[in-house]
């Protein structure tokens, strides 16, 4: 079986919160989370966008507690999954934001807590607009210096519409995992937390580039990496 995964984010205060998978109709194994057009990859990219725009993000995996925490992160953070001490949950937040950005909503269909999604009815026409406004936006890893340029992976180049379709964000997400397990459901990326502990934005590709940072979307897509989400692997 697979390692399951839990998203935090760290706050410049000395916060930690969080957002739980099973409320956006994903599951616990990271594959299960990180694929394209997913509600919780969506929500994850929103915050990252405004509240955690200053937070270092990080993905943790149930047999992540003897791995050493990332740079930039607290040494406490291989121990955050399946502990409630000192973490605040926004997973309300978190389902506001995507049903006001793309008309999702939520069931219990799937009972046991892990909810349904009802797709807004409009979806692709709103898709169709996402992918049609203006943007030479990339996805960066502020801390490490690396970035993915989102059209190659199915996504928005206008970084404020670019979590809500396609898979950037979704291979962004998998990249802050620490712990990648070798079961059904799992990325199996390797290094594992490439971009664990970093800061992840939307930014302008002629700014990113004159900095300097390294594209590394063709890492990305490798096919023994994250490139099966685009029909690759």
């Amino acid at each position: 079986m697979g390692q399951y995964h839990e998203m935090f984010a760290a706050l410049p205060d000395g916060s930690v919160e969080m957002i739980g998978h099973y409320a956006f109709g994903a599951g616990a194994k990271l594959g299960e989370q990180c694929y394209p057009d997913s509600p919780y990859i969506a929500a994850i990219g929103l915050l990252a966008a405004d509240r955690w725009r200053e937070a270092r993000l990080i993905v943790v995996g149930d047999y992540a507690a003897d791995v050493a925490p990332p740079e930039g992160m607290p040494a406490e953070c291989p121990t955050w999954y399946g502990s409630e001490a000192g973490l605040v949950d926004i997973t309300e937040l978190g389902i506001g934001l995507v049903g006001e950005a793309a008309g999702w909503s939520f069931n219990d269909g799937h009972g046991l807590g892990w909810k349904g999604i009802d797709p807004n009815p409009r979806l692709e026409e709103f898709r169709a607009g996402w992918m049609a406004m203006p943007g030479e936006d990339v996805l960066v890893a502020v801390d490490r210096g690396e970035f993915i340029r989102p059209e190659k992976l199915g996504s928005p180049r206008a970084g404020l519409v670019m979590p809500l379709a396609g898979a950037a964000w979704a291979a962004a997400v998998g990249m802050l995992a620490i712990s990648d397990g070798f079961g059904g459901g799992d990325l199996c990326l390797e290094p594992a937390g490439r971009w664990a502990g970093s800061r992840l934005r939307a930014l302008p590709v002629a700014e990113v580039e004159a900095s300097g940072a390294t594209d590394v979307t063709d890492w990305v897509l490798g096919a023994d990496r994250i490139g099966w989400m685009m029909g690759r692997g």
